[in-house]
C-alpha cells in the first residue's frame, strides 16, 4: 500500500495534472454577465411601462356597464383611481363581476368601492 506521500508524488507527476492552469473567475464571468443583462432587460422593461390613465367616466355609466358584465358573466377592465408615489396609474384590475355589496363591487374575488373606480370597459383580449 502506498503511503499518502507517495500518493502526493504520483499525483503531482502527472502532467494533465501538473499543467493545469485554473482561469479562476474567467469561467464565471461569462454566467454572470448573461445574468447581469437578463436582470437588467426586465429592469428597463418594468421602468418603461406605462399604464395609460383613461378619463373619468360618469358614476351611472360605471354602475351599468359593471351590472351588465355581472348579468352576463364578462371579464371587465377597471381603472381604480389609485395613484402611486411617483404619480402613476396602478395596474388596471381584470376579473369577473363577482357581485355587489354596500356600495362595493367584487372584481376577481376583491372588494372595490365604487365611487373609487373611474374607468370601465368589457375587456377583450388583444
Amino acid at each position: 500500500m502506498k503511503s499518502h506521500e507517495e500518493h502526493i508524488r504520483e499525483i503531482a507527476s502527472d502532467p494533465l495534472i501538473r499543467d493545469y492552469h485554473d482561469r479562476g473567475m474567467m469561467k464565471w464571468q461569462g454566467m454572470f454577465l448573461s445574468e447581469h443583462t437578463t436582470a437588467l432587460k426586465q429592469e428597463e422593461a418594468a421602468d418603461n411601462h406605462v399604464v395609460y390613465r383613461h378619463e373619468q367616466m360618469e358614476i351611472n355609466k360605471i354602475t351599468e356597464l359593471l351590472y351588465f358584465a355581472f348579468s352576463h358573466t364578462k371579464v371587465v377592465l377597471v381603472q381604480v383611481g389609485e395613484i402611486d408615489l411617483g404619480w402613476n396609474q396602478q395596474e388596471y384590475v381584470i376579473g369577473v363581476v363577482n357581485g355587489f355589496d354596500e356600495g362595493n363591487v367584487f372584481i376577481a374575488g376583491k372588494p372595490y368601492n365604487i365611487d373609487e373606480i373611474e374607468y370601465v370597459e368589457i375587456y377583450k383580449k388583444d
